[in-house]
């Protein structure tokens, strides 16, 4: 059994995109299904409590024989057998902060699948939490529903990125969000992707799948 505390459980169009870090080894984890990349919406619920960030989630996790070129975090989930044992603490979130930079690689919003395929597979990557610098909330030109953060890195690159954590998009909107000095914010990296029917090429993008009260 491994024990990861959740630091991503976000919607994407298949279900739940779930993630945390193996507290007993300080690696990532995201949990996927041996058909999807997806975790079903009603799997994410122990009886009548939904997962949330920072619950630290007992589950049986198998390691792929075949590293996931773009997503080598992924674990198959063995079983459904799934505890929360406890929380943790936000401010002890610090111990797993990333401070490399670019974020993955590449300043902007997204990376070439191309460059990603010429890295050893030690070096992929496609989950980091970082601490933002300069954090705010701005509007999706191209949704209304949502919004896009922007923040600087360590270095001082700036990023607008897509947010997939709907309920801190909410709390953003309510102004309850709290001081957005002293968050935290899980950036993932898609898989490859371009629009049905676009004749462009595809990218691998960077996106908030959740943000993280620090305190």
């Amino acid at each position: 059994m491994a024990a990861i505390v959740v630091l991503a459980n976000s919607k994407r169009p298949d279900g739940q995109c779930v993630a945390g870090i193996d507290v007993a080894t300080g690696r990532w984890a995201r949990l996927v299904t041996r058909d999807a990349d997806a975790v079903p919406e009603e799997r994410c619920f122990l009886g009548s409590h939904f997962l949330s960030l920072g619950d630290i989630l007992e589950v049986e996790l198998i390691h792929p024989d075949k590293v996931a070129k773009y997503q080598c975090e992924n674990h198959i989930i063995h079983n459904w057998r799934w505890r929360v044992e406890g929380r943790m603490r936000p401010d002890a979130l610090a111990r797993y902060v990333d401070d490399t930079a670019p974020l993955f690689f590449s300043r902007g919003d997204r990376v070439a699948p191309s460059f990603l395929e010429t890295l050893p597979p030690d070096h992929w990557k496609s989950l980091q939490l970082v601490r933002p610098r300069g954090l705010r909330f701005v509007p999706d030109p191209h949704d209304p529903n949502r919004l896009k953060v922007e923040f600087q890195d360590a270095a001082a690159n700036r990023y607008r990125l897509k947010v997939t954590d709907f309920e801190a998009i909410s709390r953003a909107r309510r102004g309850c969000l709290g001081n957005t000095d002293d968050v935290f914010l899980t950036v993932s990296l898609t898989k490859p992707w371009t629009r049905p029917g676009s004749d462009r090429p595809p990218w691998c993008y960077k996106i908030v799948a959740a943000v993280i009260d620090g305190h």
